[in-house]
């Protein structure tokens, strides 16, 4: 799979809170279905194809969150503190060219644990 350098812009809204922040602007490596970039020591990978979404973030610690149009998903953190494994679901997910947008929650059971959107801009060199 090709991979091109390109720079993005990532927005990481806080749907509980209601609170949006810049998440990640500057360059990525770019293929037609990821985004990869290095960000205060960690790395972070984007995998998104036609029902599904991956994020993979690896440093001091570890996520790993899967998330499916049609069926619940799965996320897992991974500290010093040891593991912690939660179910996830997709609110909403569009693709568009280079733009990508999905708003997810996080779940312990039927609680709630974390409800974000992330919304991604890619602009090629």
């Amino acid at each position: 799979m090709e991979q091109t350098q390109g720079y993005c812009i990532i927005h990481q809204t806080d749907c509980m809170e209601n609170t949006k922040i810049v998440f990640y602007e500057g360059q990525a490596l770019i293929s037609e279905n990821s985004l990869f970039f290095c960000e205060n020591e960690n790395e972070n990978t984007f995998t998104y194809v036609t029902d599904e979404f991956h994020i993979k973030r690896t440093g001091e610690v570890n996520t790993s969150v899967h998330l499916y149009l049609y069926q619940r998903g799965e996320a897992t953190v991974e500290s010093e503190y040891g593991l912690l494994v939660f179910d996830t679901e997709i609110v909403s997910y569009v693709v568009q060219d280079d733009d990508w947008t999905i708003e997810y929650k996080v779940l312990r059971g039927d609680d709630e644990v974390l409800h974000t959107k992330i919304e991604c801009k890619i602009l090629k060199n």
